[in-house]
């Protein structure tokens, strides 16, 4: 590594953690006032306020990281030209790529690690807060492909099939009396709601007694009806929405949509969006770049405005194109692909006429 690489790697690193630290308070800040006077009027306790602004901290900084790195390299390379850095690395017969390579380098690290955040850890999180902010009693969760749900004396645990809930496979449901005693252990292939109510069972075991003093009897089934309080509704509200499912959880989830024949366009578009998003930032910086390079000295705050008004066309684009995928009116995918594209195209003409 030379001399020069490490100065501006150890230059862009200052000007990244400045830049991040302010952006990230500055939307920690908007999210307090919007949130703020919910938790009030809900009389949350402050530990848990506290906890839903920690939890999502992940989130916002996974949502403004391309904004951070695009600003961070506009102002890193305005502030070496007004220092008249820039003129003396071209009297030295350096080229532009020579300066721009090593803060790419480094957002292409950061963005690496950031598909690992926004692939596993901010949908956790992101997840916690939203329990938190609702402030209601949870029923039940979901672990992986499977649902588990605490009824009234009942417990279920199944893989929901259908998006409406009303179709589950591998269903296992066990019943206690007030005493919190077994009394019926059922395991079934499928479960299919019928209405009112009531669940058709198939190809199964059910396990019952009348009394607690006898031992469970085995009674197979190739199909039953079972009568319970627990509708689709209930496992609906339970299932986690495509925004709190990690991407291994989404993958799956499309999977087994796909085989049941059913619309995955939501479900895609997330998954897409969470694998490129963390390239947004890179790929907008190699756009960003040879313009603040291209003006110089004399047109540093036009650079900067240039540069962001770009990131802001760009994260407008990308909702908007995100919005139409998960509609099922644009193939999922083909959204963020056409943006880094354009990024990539934009930034390849504008260094090659680029002047150093």
């Amino acid at each position: 590594m030379t001399l020069l690489t490490k100065y501006l790697l150890r230059h862009f690193l200052t000007i990244i953690l400045v830049v991040g630290l302010g952006l990230l308070g500055l939307f920690l800040l908007v999210e307090v006032f919007e949130r703020l006077d919910d938790f009030v009027e809900a009389h949350a306790r402050t530990g848990d306020i506290l906890l839903y602004f920690l939890y999502r901290l992940p989130g916002l900084l996974d949502s403004i990281s391309p904004l951070i790195f695009l600003m961070a390299g506009l102002v890193s390379i305005s502030m070496l030209a007004r220092q008249n850095e820039l003129l003396i690395l071209k009297a030295s017969g350096i080229s532009p790529w020579q300066v721009m390579k090593p803060h790419l380098a480094v957002v292409a690290l950061f963005s690496v690690s950031l598909v690992f955040l926004s692939g596993f850890i901010t949908p956790k999180t992101e997840s916690m807060a939203s329990a938190l902010r609702e402030n209601k009693p949870r029923h039940g969760m979901v672990r992986g492909d499977r649902l588990f749900y605490h009824g009234e004396k009942n417990i279920w645990s199944a893989v929901v099939e259908r998006p409406d809930a009303s179709l589950l496979s591998s269903l296992h449901w066990m019943r206690y009396d007030d005493n919190y005693h077994i009394m019926d252990i059922i395991h079934a292939k499928r479960a299919e709601y019928s209405g009112k109510g009531r669940w058709n069972l198939f190809n199964g075991i059910h396990q019952t007694r009348d009394i607690t003093a006898q031992p469970l009897k085995d009674i197979p089934f190739k199909s039953m009806s079972l009568k319970s309080g627990q509708t689709p509704r209930d496992f609906m509200a339970v299932e986690t929405p495509p925004q709190h499912m990690k991407i291994t959880a989404l993958y799956t989830a499309i999977k087994r949509m796909k085989q049941a024949g059913l619309s995955t366009a939501a479900l895609e578009s997330m998954f897409w969006s969470r694998l490129t998003y963390p390239l947004l930032g890179l790929a907008m910086l190699f756009a960003g770049l040879p313009i603040v390079l291209n003006v110089g000295r004399s047109g540093i705050a036009f650079g900067i405005s240039l540069g962001i008004a770009l990131g802001f066309v760009v994260w407008i684009s990308w909702n908007f194109l995100f919005t139409l995928e998960s509609s099922g009116r644009l193939h999922p995918g083909l959204g963020p692909a056409l943006i880094l594209s354009m990024l990539l195209i934009l930034g390849s003409i504008s260094l090659k006429r680029l002047r150093f």
